[in-house]
């Protein structure tokens, strides 16, 4: 069985300040700005920004075709694995990507390197790749996981009104997929609002993140050992802070 948890989601953006204000806004540190560069030449460089916890972290992109007054949510799910010739091998008989490398820049330096695949088969609602780099990233500033909302931990995803995609049982067969969550709309739409995704992070203090919630003037709700934040501006996904 492959071993993997959610590794990082990115989300892409026109004008990255507004991108970064949505993430203050919910209490959390956002990194300076460094830039993907791929080593081989297809694509790229591009812009970034990091929220990152101690374990997964949000990859805050800038898009240039992006709308610029878009509702950001994820695009995809990244999960890690520890070696991912091994996770390739393990998934020999599904539909995948070629892996590729990326390396992440911080002024004139590189600061991290990934290798990543795609997996073609529809296991979520989100697309997902699978990511190998160190852990912990060396590039990352202590400073930078540290946020106002005590959030520690990337926990899972929760999708409202909608089921497994076609390949998650013969994924499931060889990767954990617990990290993937589902709740009938009429579960998830009083907690949620108008959103077809919720975030699920640790914090360690509930305390901490209700009063930054509270600060950036967002609704917010206690729910079964939580709080639930409903998809609001910037954002089109909720939002759900659990003890760690």
């Amino acid at each position: 069985m492959i071993q993997a948890s959610i590794d990082h989601l990115p989300l892409y953006a026109a004008d990255l300040g507004r991108l970064a204000a949505g993430f203050e806004r919910l209490g959390f540190t956002v990194s300076p700005l460094a830039r993907y560069v791929d080593p081989e030449g297809r694509d790229g460089p591009w812009p970034s920004r990091g929220v990152f916890l101690e374990r997964g972290w949000f990859d805050l992109q800038r898009a240039d075709r992006a709308p610029p007054h878009a509702l950001y949510e994820p695009k995809a799910c990244l999960l890690r694995v520890d070696a991912l010739d091994a996770a390739r091998a393990a998934l020999a008989h599904l539909r995948t990507d070629p892996p590729y490398r990326l390396e992440r820049w911080w002024a004139a330096s590189p600061g991290e390197g990934f290798e990543l695949f795609n997996l073609r088969e529809r296991v979520a609602p989100l697309p997902m790749a699978l990511i190998a780099h160190a852990e912990p990233m060396g590039d990352v500033d202590a400073a930078w996981r540290l946020h106002a909302n005590g959030a520690s931990c990337l926990s899972r995803l929760v999708f409202g009104g909608a089921e497994p995609g076609p390949g998650a049982d013969a994924v499931s067969k060889a990767m954990d997929l617990s990290a993937f969550a589902y709740l009938a709309a009429d579960e998830f739409a009083p907690r949620f609002g108008a959103a077809r995704l919720a975030l699920v992070v640790k914090t360690a203090s509930l305390d901490a993140a209700a009063r930054a919630l509270a600060d950036g003037g967002l609704t917010f709700s206690p729910h079964a050992g939580g709080l639930d934040a409903p998809a609001q501006a910037p954002f089109a996904c909720g939002w759900r802070f659990e003890p760690a």
